[in-house]
């Protein structure tokens, strides 16, 4: 009998991984949205908004109605406080909505979402049944409500990613310490009683502890195992950078980080480890050096996950250094060449080339992109000086996206991209009453519309590439050249082997992707590639699909401009999603812009008619699909 349980998790791991990368790549796959990121944004828009914003009420209460009506955890454990919620929120009893986020936030807090989630992950994962489509919905929706989780808790994607695979490592021996096995598993072995007094480690003990605790783990106890990452203790730990623009022996503490030489102080106080701590190798000889700054953390998860709260508590000690000192040269860290110290050990390290050989690997190299930067030539009009002011707002769009990119704070990132976007939409009555259909308009409303329009294009366009690109990278691979075993002719049919510089077209193959499928055995991939199938050949799914982009697009312009008023207003909020909707904010922005300026003869006078024509094609395209006149591949 076929194990259907291992096919679950197997899906299940790669369903995770793939929620995190696609977003990662195309800001779309994985919602950030969930019960617990509305109670958090409800209790702030009271305290810091007085609820006085229309748009954010309407919108949260559709999201209470949602989840009270569909979230399995809410029904179930919720019901009442979620009840309660819904029937006050739009009546004028602010401090009683206040009072019962607040009791709901508790709960949060202290994991009881977390865990009821996790508990049906693990019911679901648990199951000797074959996979089917309802499992694929429920899975799809537990795992996003866990990894949200985890941003919350303040782990980084990047090392969410890495979460479901850890918890099904095996043991592995080791390629650098011989007889030695190690796994990716959170085993939370204490290395320190496998240490004998005269130093020596008992590696074969240390070997037989960990294969006894791998060797015994059921499905679910893997899957619990999720819990020690979400009820990891914070610990203590600091961050050691190099700086560039200060020197001189010295040990001072500014704002909370210590910025010292060497001669006066050492962080990395056990001798095999303590090399480490030299990170500029200028600082061995030269008598003048460079010194180094040590920032304290108390709530250390993992590095990469910490990383950005240290940057921060560094720039903000810059910053103060630079409103009170004239330096002649700028104060320079690098960010990518660090190491945590814990306890007076070195416990991570992350080097990286020479900073100025680095700058040159990672230049743009002009011969790369020469055929592609020349087409700017043909957008001259938009530095013309003979028509002056006629494109001030496109000209200011890329400039505060351009400050946007070289921005280092989220904060200031987010500010710059909303002012790049919004630039674009200012005082244009004209197409606010052209396009938004109900009585009360607003530019939000307008920005909403047109670059959800906008990005549906390349939504479509970007669909199916992704899953192309896997099997023809696996085709041409060195190392592993067609593991599907496609016959030669099912490669040349579906574009999966071309000679340099032949145009691919996408949908050569996914005319024969359902041939691909039947070699496909990972359940996974085979589903994935169903959902491309039945995308560009049937249009109620396209419409469905489409139609769902352009609502969570919408949603995230919302959360962007609510994020860019707290900022403008000081306000106090939980950041732990900053990131990902400054991701999203270059995204689309950067989109918008390129449209605009692709647009033939652009100007100020012109850019309401190419924003109400981006408009139109969406329109057009949704009622073409719905007769099925169209065809996607061809837009």
């Amino acid at each position: 009998m076929e194990n259907h349980i291992i096919n679950r998790t197997t899906f299940w791991i790669e369903l995770w991984e793939d929620l995190i990368k696609d977003f990662l790549k195309k800001s779309f796959g994985l919602s950030l949205q969930t019960p617990h990121t509305l109670i958090e944004d409800i209790i702030t828009e009271i305290e810091e908004n007085s609820f006085k914003n229309k748009n954010n009420k309407e919108y949260f209460y559709s999201k209470i109605n949602d989840y009270s009506e569909n979230d399995p955890v809410i029904k179930k454990q919720f019901a009442s406080k979620f009840k309660l919620l819904r029937s006050n929120f739009n009546s004028d009893r602010t401090k009683l909505i206040l009072e019962i986020a607040k009791n709901i936030k508790v709960e949060f807090e202290k994991g009881k979402y977390f865990d009821n989630n996790l508990e049906l992950l693990c019911k679901h994962l648990n199951k000797n049944e074959p996979i089917d489509i309802q499992f694929i919905s429920d899975i799809k929706n537990l795992t996003q409500n866990v990894i949200v989780e985890f941003i919350i808790k303040g782990y980084s994607l990047k090392d969410t990613e890495k979460f479901s695979s850890n918890i099904f490592d095996e043991y592995h021996l080791h390629s650098k310490i011989s007889n030695t096995y190690y796994s990716n598993f959170p085993h939370n072995i204490n290395h320190n009683i496998y240490i004998s007094n005269d130093g020596v480690y008992d590696y074969e003990k240390f070997n037989k502890e960990l294969k006894k605790i791998i060797d015994n783990l059921t499905t679910e106890k893997r899957i619990r195992t999720l819990s020690y990452y979400y009820y990891k203790a914070k610990e203590r730990a600091n961050y050691i950078f190099e700086i560039r623009g200060i020197k001189g022996s010295a040990l001072l503490k500014i704002a909370g980080v210590t910025f010292y030489s060497l001669d006066k102080k050492r962080f990395i106080t056990k001798e095999a480890s303590s090399a480490r701590e030299i990170l500029n190798s200028k600082n061995k000889d030269n008598e003048e050096k460079f010194v180094q700054v040590s920032v304290e953390i108390d709530d250390y998860l993992l590095p990469n996950s910490s990383l950005s709260k240290a940057l921060n508590k560094l720039e903000n000690a810059i910053d103060l250094i630079n409103c009170y000192i004239n330096n002649k040269t700028s104060i320079e860290v690098n960010s990518s060449n660090y190491i945590i110290e814990q306890n007076g050990d070195c416990v991570f390290g992350s080097w990286s080339a020479n900073k100025e050989a680095k700058k040159i690997m990672d230049s743009l190299d002009l011969k790369d992109y020469e055929e592609y930067l020349l087409k700017i030539n043909k957008h001259s009009f938009l530095w013309d000086l003979k028509k002056p002011n006629t494109n001030t707002k496109l000209l200011n769009a890329i400039h505060w996206y351009s400050k946007a990119e070289q921005a280092t704070r989220q904060e200031d990132k987010i500010l710059n991209y909303w002012i790049a976007i919004e630039s674009l939409f200012k005082k244009d009555k004209t197409v606010i009453d052209e396009v938004i259909k109900s009585n009360r308009k607003s530019e939000i409303q307008l920005i909403q519309e047109i670059v959800s329009a906008n990005k549906m294009f390349s939504f479509i366009y970007d669909y199916g590439w992704e899953v192309y690109y896997y099997y023809s990278n696996s085709v041409q691979s060195v190392f592993n050249k067609n593991p599907y075993g496609f016959s030669e002719e099912l490669i040349l049919k579906a574009n999966l082997k071309t000679r340099f510089g032949e145009k691919i077209y996408l949908n050569k193959f996914v005319q024969h992707l359902g041939e691909i499928n039947k070699l496909e055995k990972d359940i996974f991939k085979k589903q994935q590639n169903q959902k491309i199938i039945d995308f560009y050949s049937e249009s109620t799914t396209s419409i469905k699909v489409i139609q769902n982009q352009i609502s969570v697009i919408k949603n995230d312009i919302l959360m962007i401009y609510r994020l860019r008023n707290l900022i403008v207003h000081n306000a106090h909020f939980n950041n732990a999603l900053l990131p990902y909707y400054v991701w999203k904010a270059k995204n689309y922005t950067g989109s918008i812009i390129r449209e605009l300026i692709s647009t033939e003869d652009i100007d100020d006078n012109k850019i309401s008619n190419a924003l109400i024509n981006i408009y139109l094609r969406k329109e057009e395209l949704l009622l073409d699909l719905k007769n099925n006149t169209v065809d996607l591949f061809k837009i």
